[in-house]
């Protein structure tokens, strides 16, 4: 099984999961109706503003949206077919992903089909919704940072970090892989130099930056979103209530890691 082989072969399920699918119709699918919202602003406006419905960053789907229907037009089979492409890439990288991770050519490509036989993978991958658009900038990055701890190169970490800073500019969660990879890093090393220190910090602060910056634009012009005002406010209270173990907040973490 070569990496040719199972490239086309994850085309060709593609098209059938398409196939199946038949996702046609001139209307939303769950939340992408608030999505679609910033791209006829984007149109209209020439700015990058959200719905109060909307918690994620949302930026490069934004642009992508934006570029598609400036081209053909706004309508949701418009903005599908980005999806749909952007489905297919992410594929890829999670292919890429486990060959990263050192999985043979055939078990990548097993653990690959897990991932889109997954059930949830047939909306997300025909409709607007966000989550594949944040995991073809995770899965890259950090197969990218993986490499970079095995051999540091630093065209390898900065492709990584370029990529995790465009995944938190369209949802914030992507933030976990530059703060994996330097928790990796830091652990991994027996000199604790201050080049070596700074390496494994750079990436998570540059992601950080470009997420705080996003939100100063936010802040600046359009408007935070009350549904990101929301996400965000919660983040502190509840590492709170962790550490304090308030509402034993602290075993429902734990439970949830044991989980895991």
């Amino acid at each position: 099984m070569t990496g040719r082989r199972a490239i086309g072969l994850l085309i060709a399920l593609h098209l059938a999961i398409v196939l199946v699918v038949q996702p046609r119709g001139q209307f939303p699918i769950n939340d992408d109706w608030a999505f679609a919202q910033s791209v006829q602003w984007l149109l209209a406006e020439h700015r990058v503003r959200l719905s109060d419905w909307v918690a994620m960053n949302l930026l490069p789907q934004t642009l992508g949206g934006g570029l598609v229907t400036a081209l053909f037009g706004f309508s949701f089979e418009a903005l599908r077919h980005l999806t749909q492409g952007v489905a297919l890439l992410t594929s890829f990288a999670a292919y890429g992903w486990f060959r990263a991770a050192r999985l043979a050519e055939w078990d990548a490509l097993v653990a690959t089909l897990g991932v889109v036989a997954f059930p949830l993978w047939p909306i997300l991958a025909n409709s607007y919704m966000t989550d594949l658009y944040g995991l073809a900038f995770a899965l890259p990055s950090a197969a990218l940072f993986l490499r970079s701890l095995e051999s540091p190169r630093p065209a390898t970490l900065v492709a990584a970090t370029a990529l995790a800073a465009a995944g938190v500019l369209q949802r914030q969660v992507v933030l976990v892989v530059p703060f994996a990879f330097m928790a990796a890093w830091l652990f991994s090393r027996r000199d604790w130099t201050v080049r070596a220190v700074a390496t494994g910090i750079a990436p998570f602060l540059v992601a950080l930056g470009a997420e705080l910056a996003y939100h100063a634009y936010l802040v600046g012009g359009p408007g935070v979103p009350e549904a990101q005002q929301l996400a965000h406010g919660r983040v502190a209270p509840m590492i709170v209530d962790t550490l304090t173990n308030k509402d034993r907040h602290r075993d429902w973490v734990l439970v949830n890691i044991a989980t895991l």
